[in-house]
C-alpha cells in the first residue's frame, strides 16, 4: 500500500474506508441509464466487502454498506407503506 498525504503534508488517516462513500453515492447512479456502468461497478465493489471487525466505528461503516446495497438492489422497504409485523405472528 502506498503512503498518502494531504496537501498540508499530514498523512491521510488509515481509518477511513472508500466503501462508505461508495455505498452512499451508488444510489445516485440509479437516476439515469447513462450511469449504469458506475452503478454496476459500485455493486461489484460493495458485494465483495466483508464486515469490518477491527476499525473504529466498524458497525457504522457496515450499516452504510447494508443500506446502500438494500437501495441499489431494490430491496429497501418503503417504510411509509410497510405494515407493521402482525402481533399474531410474533416469534
Amino acid at each position: 500500500m502506498s503512503e498518502r498525504f494531504l496537501l498540508s503534508g499530514m498523512p491521510v488517516s488509515e481509518k477511513c474506508s472508500p466503501r462508505n462513500i461508495t455505498a452512499m453515492l451508488a444510489p445516485a447512479a440509479m437516476v439515469d441509464e447513462s450511469t449504469r456502468e458506475l452503478l454496476d461497478r459500485s455493486y461489484d465493489y460493495l458485494s465483495r466487502q466483508e464486515p469490518m471487525l477491527e476499525w473504529p466505528g466498524d458497525y457504522f461503516q457496515d450499516t452504510l454498506v447494508l443500506l446502500g446495497m438494500l437501495t441499489i438492489t431494490g430491496n429497501m422497504p418503503n417504510f411509509y407503506t410497510t405494515e407493521p409485523y402482525p402481533a399474531d405472528k410474533a416469534l
